[in-house]
């Protein structure tokens, strides 16, 4: 059985393919955990938002707050 060698230069490629292949799945991975990061972030905003909407409630009652002007519109 001969056997048989590619020129460096098909070798050359073969190699680049490869690296960028690798390099794109490194940043896949980077990519998921900064999603992961931010999932988490978000899930702890949304629980501060509620905790806060809770205190507001309690101390204004039920309404739908106005973000632009801090006014409550009740809604008993």
């Amino acid at each position: 059985m001969e056997i048989k060698k590619l020129s460096q230069e098909e070798l050359d490629q073969l190699n680049t393919y490869q690296q960028q292949v690798s390099q794109i799945l490194v940043n896949i991975g980077e990519i998921e955990v900064r999603k992961t990061n931010f999932i988490n972030q978000l899930g702890l905003l949304q629980q501060e938002r509620q905790e806060l909407g809770k205190v507001l409630q309690e101390k204004y009652g039920d309404g739908n707050i106005d973000l632009k002007t801090g006014e409550i519109t009740p809604t008993d």
